[in-house]
């Protein structure tokens, strides 16, 4: 393994705290506010299901009707936190934001569910009411942190580099219009990389978009090729075009100028490139130090599947006292394991771990350190 890659869990949050930081300064004072709030608040649920047409010999579709009733309940009960709970504004939009992420593992912040009625309605459902104590303050320090890293879907990180052609003709011409692009870019929202800086720094790749021009016959084919780096998660390598824009300049004088034809063309893309990079599924290697049995590390497995909607599959492979070695699909950065593992809702449900190792094709974690 290559040991510049090796990191711990708090150096990947940190860092990437330091960028949603720096891309939004009032993600400090809010995660303050979500702090403040109360650690639990009682609510009153609801949640309706229609009955089905029960088929002979088959199971009572009513008492399917009502599990699913008390199913919805349950996730209303955490619509119900939020809008008695959290203040409008920057918390309660992060909610709005990452409901359904929030709502997947709604188990770990419901303390109790009580239902006060079930009734079948008139018109042939079934409609559960329910009293909910809901984690809010758990609720909002999840729903935070994952809009945050939400946000930098919408924030590629790029690098504009001029590949003058054999001859060096329009290398001046080039490296104007590079200059062009990177203040389009930056003024678009895009974060800006510059060369000097460590392509794999904070673990977040960088798209580098790679001018270059040839003599047509009409003029100068100006072409912007973007990259990514090699991931061996993916199997991606280092080489691959992932979009491409051409503009032709009919003098070499007109080469800067190629920047608002190429924008529109590549704006879009970048950004479909960016979040395929970011969410892409990858195929790594979980480690867990110090478990106990097989079977505590087949639960671990289970628990980590069912509660993180990026986790496709977990699968134990072999365990040999105290380590367990399974095989996991995940779509996301490993940067992104190690956030999820800080999630209140999964410390509650899987236990309490932090992410000792990382690299694109092998994860290592282990109990976290008491008192943390």
């Amino acid at each position: 393994m290559n040991t510049a890659r090796r990191t711990t869990c708090r150096a990947l949050c940190a860092a990437l705290l330091i960028l949603l930081c720096a891309a939004f300064p009032a993600a400090a004072d809010t995660a303050g506010d979500a702090a403040a709030l109360p650690l639990s608040v009682e609510v009153t649920a609801h949640g309706t299901a229609f009955i089905a047409p029960q088929q002979k010999n088959s199971p009572s579709t009513e008492n399917a009707a009502k599990r699913e009733a008390l199913r919805r309940a349950r996730l209303d009960a955490l619509s119900a936190a939020a809008a008695t709970g959290l203040p409008t504004g920057p918390l309660r939009d992060a909610f709005i934001e990452v409901r359904p992420v929030l709502e997947h593992m709604a188990a770990g912040y419901l303390d109790s569910v009580l239902v006060s009625s079930a009734e079948k309605t008139p018109m042939g459902a079934v409609e559960v009411t329910a009293k909910a104590v809901v984690r809010l303050r758990d609720l909002a320090q999840d729903a935070l942190l994952l809009a945050e890293r939400q946000h930098l879907h919408n924030t590629p990180r790029v690098r504009v580099q001029p590949a003058p052609d054999g001859s060096g003709a329009a290398a001046g011409e080039l490296g104007k219009l590079a200059g062009g692009l990177r203040d389009r870019l930056r003024s678009g929202g895009f974060a800006l990389v510059p060369d000097t800086a460590n392509a794999s720094d904070a673990d977040l790749p960088v798209l580098r978009i790679v001018l270059s021009a040839a003599q047509a016959a009409d003029g100068i084919s100006v072409s912007a090729r973007v990259f990514a780096p090699a991931d061996a998660g993916t199997g991606m390598t280092g080489d691959q075009v992932l979009a491409q824009a051409t503009c032709l300049a009919r003098q070499k004088e007109a080469v800067p100028s190629c920047v608002d034809a190429l924008w529109p063309r590549l704006v879009n893309r970048l950004l479909d490139v960016w979040r395929g990079l970011l969410d892409a599924p990858r195929s790594i290697v979980l480690l867990q130090d110090e478990v106990s049995t097989e079977p505590n590390a087949q639960r671990i497995d289970a628990c980590l599947a069912a509660t993180l909607t990026r986790a496709q599959s977990v699968a134990l492979v072999r365990y040999s006292y105290p380590v367990a070695t399974s095989q996991m699909t995940y779509a996301g950065l490993p940067l992104f394991f190690g956030q999820d593992l800080e999630l209140k809702s999964l410390r509650r449900q899987c236990g309490d771990f932090s992410l000792r190792y990382a690299s694109p094709v092998e994860i290592r974690i282990g109990p976290a350190a008491r008192g943390k």
